[in-house]
């Protein structure tokens, strides 16, 4: 009896969780919230973003370096979402870096790489960009791309936005958005059944 009503328990979690939604937003309010820099100095600051808190990257060394996610945003990737970042530039050092603002999503093996800036970030303005969780964004088959979105271990923004170093970039309201799976009509219906008959073998036990 306890295995059948395990089983049926394990059923309707499965239903709640299909219907759950899977956006993640890291607005800095506290801290760093596990983002990581390499080559450039991350500093914490909580308030003066947009709103809250945010995070201000510094570059000190010379090369391409990129911003990190946490493991809660790369948890959240799903087809037909969407992916993106508030930007707001403080100082910048030299000419404009074309690829700044790329997005590189990876499982190790295979990986996506596309634009989220077409505009470069204005001087004390925030500015918000992203780009649709969609296979023909980011140059992969339908098939393989859902299979990143499943197998996805890392999200890395890169933040070399000029060709030297100095310049100073804040980062805020770093998020995925995944549209939220309705739950289909049947499984609400079987739900209160099914706690019914869970009751009912109680009683018999």
């Amino acid at each position: 009896m306890k295995r059948f009503t395990c089983s049926i328990a394990i059923g309707l979690m499965a239903v709640c969780s299909a219907a759950s939604a899977a956006s993640v937003t890291a607005t800095f309010d506290s801290d760093a919230e596990g983002f990581i820099a390499d080559a450039q100095q991350l500093d914490h600051f909580a308030a003066g973003g947009n709103p809250g808190g945010f995070i201000r990257l510094t570059d000190n060394a010379p090369g391409a370096s990129f911003l990190n996610f946490n493991n809660a945003l790369v948890d959240a990737l799903g087809v037909g979402g969407s992916i993106g970042f508030d930007a707001r530039l403080v100082a910048e050092n030299g000419n404009d870096v074309e690829q700044y603002g790329q997005i590189t999503i990876s499982n190790g093996t295979l990986s996506a790489t596309a634009d989220a800036v077409s505009v470069f970030p204005i001087e004390n303005v925030w500015t918000t960009y992203s780009l649709d969780l969609d296979a023909s964004v980011w140059g992969l088959s339908t098939s393989d791309f859902a299979a990143l979105m499943d197998t996805a271990t890392s999200i890395a923004l890169l933040i070399e936005s000029t060709d030297n170093i100095s310049e100073i970039i804040d980062y805020d309201n770093v998020f995925v958005s995944v549209p939220e799976i309705p739950i289909p009509p049947a499984a609400l219906l079987a739900g209160p059944a099914l706690l019914g008959l869970i009751a009912r073998k109680r009683k018999k036990q």
